[in-house]
């Protein structure tokens, strides 16, 4: 019994962050589409501190490319755009082939920074799209996106 409460007190304790704010994540089908849009809403509670925007990828061996380009757009609700950025980050080493990321098998999670320690100018609704940018209509080797708001260390 003891063995077991053991257990329970480091899961707890794993599951337990206090600096996130938001994560989600989407499983995608075997493509993502180029015309294909995940958007992600949160609240921000707290604009008198810092927060990390943090993209999640999980790809796989299949996946055709060593960079993935993503259009990342942050609203402030549905209408007024905050930042707009086209980002590319590195799934695969340039010179091995070697994927980056943690893994078992074929398949890797990787997480980038969108934006470091942003300021909101207040409370309440947000919204980050992140769209697939690379020039190919069906995007095969992306099984999962996802966003992470955390509070930024001070």
């Amino acid at each position: 019994m003891r063995k077991w409460c053991f257990l329970w007190l480091i899961v707890t304790l794993a599951a337990c962050d206090s600096s996130r704010v938001f994560e989600e994540f989407r499983d995608l089908d075997t493509f993502w589409l180029a015309e294909e849009t995940s958007t992600f809403v949160f609240e921000i509670e707290d604009a008198s501190v810092s927060y990390n925007l943090v993209a999640h990828i999980r790809n796989d061996i299949s996946y055709p490319y060593r960079n993935l380009y993503l259009n990342f757009i942050l609203r402030s609700g549905a209408d007024s755009v905050l930042k707009e950025e086209l980002k590319q980050v590195q799934l695969f080493e340039a010179k091995s082939g070697e994927p980056f990321g943690s893994g078992i098998g074929d398949q890797f999670n990787n997480e980038f920074l969108l934006e470091e320690e942003i300021k909101f100018s207040s409370g309440g609704a947000y919204e980050v799209d992140l769209q697939q940018f690379m020039r190919v209509d069906s995007l095969k080797g992306i099984q999962r996106i996802g966003l992470r708001v955390e509070k930024a260390e001070q």
